[in-house]
């Protein structure tokens, strides 16, 4: 079933209850089923429709928004623009954003650019509340942001954790941070 979803992924188009095809051209298709709202349990695609979308940015409010939208980002979206609608309490996720979908973090000693977070992430002035812990490698609410990126207008608020490259807001940057505050404990085990 594993590789089933693996095929799934690829694709985005599941076939009856176990089977999946690359030919989009099969015209009984079952709807997704999103076991969290967002997510399809079968195939694993991201419901781009959430969240509403004003003037090209998702309106995020809650912290199953902000769930939903890293989840997004994850998922290849990594253009995709947010701006927060009100502080938000995300501390109950560890989900660190631009890693491709890898929560883990192990492939960060390999980067690569396509997982960049290249969109704007606008706060409006709202705090994001946060408790990240991630042992195996760096971490920050976005991993790594890209040369387009940018992150503006938040206050980041409780504990970002980690072995090594431990920052607020991403732990590479390449580009823009504009009127960003940290009232984030950071937390590091690293050694020098």
């Amino acid at each position: 079933l594993e590789i089933i979803k693996q095929i799934a992924k690829t694709t985005g188009q599941p076939i009856g209850v176990a089977s999946y095809s690359n030919t989009p051209s099969s015209t009984d298709l079952p709807p997704h089923t999103y076991d969290n709202g967002f997510t399809c349990g079968v195939c694993g695609h991201i419901d781009e429709n959430y969240c509403e979308q004003i003037n090209g940015f998702y309106q995020i409010g809650t912290a199953e928004q902000m769930d939903w939208f890293a989840a997004f980002v994850n998922s290849g979206k990594t253009s995709a623009n947010a701006q927060l609608t009100a502080d938000i309490d995300w501390s109950a996720s560890s989900i660190v954003m631009g890693t491709g979908g890898n929560f883990n973090l192990q492939f960060m000693d390999n980067r690569t650019s396509e997982h960049d977070y290249q969109g704007t992430f606008d706060g409006q002035g709202h705090t994001l509340t946060v408790n990240i812990d991630h042992q195996s490698g760096g971490t920050g609410l976005f991993a790594h942001i890209g040369e387009n990126g940018k992150v503006c207008n938040i206050i980041i608020d409780g504990t970002i954790s980690g072995t090594t490259g431990v920052g607020t807001f991403a732990w590479e940057n390449w580009g823009t941070l504009e009127n960003c505050v940290s009232l984030a404990t950071i937390r590091t085990s690293a050694v020098g």
